[in-house]
């Protein structure tokens, strides 16, 4: 239980200090959690932060979404 409210305190400063330096949450998030937990760990770990902003980014501009657009590099991306 402490764990994850570190974790989760590392990922708000994280994201205070990238938004303020103009850095990436995962610039900070890294070094700092390599220290502690294995790199595949860290690596998974961030990688689900940025997930779940994406996603989030996504809930609140949706209405400024261009479907088609969207629709169109998923397309690439597949092919």
């Amino acid at each position: 239980m402490t764990q994850l409210i570190l974790l989760c305190l590392l990922t708000l400063l994280a994201s205070g200090i990238g938004t303020a330096t103009g850095f990436g949450t995962s610039t900070v998030m890294i070094p700092i959690m390599a220290l502690f937990v294995p790199l595949p760990i860290v690596l998974l770990f961030v990688g689900i932060v940025h997930l779940c902003g994406n996603i989030w980014k996504v809930v609140l501009f949706k209405r400024g979404l261009d479907w088609k657009l969207v629709f169109g590099f998923a397309r690439i991306c597949v092919f």
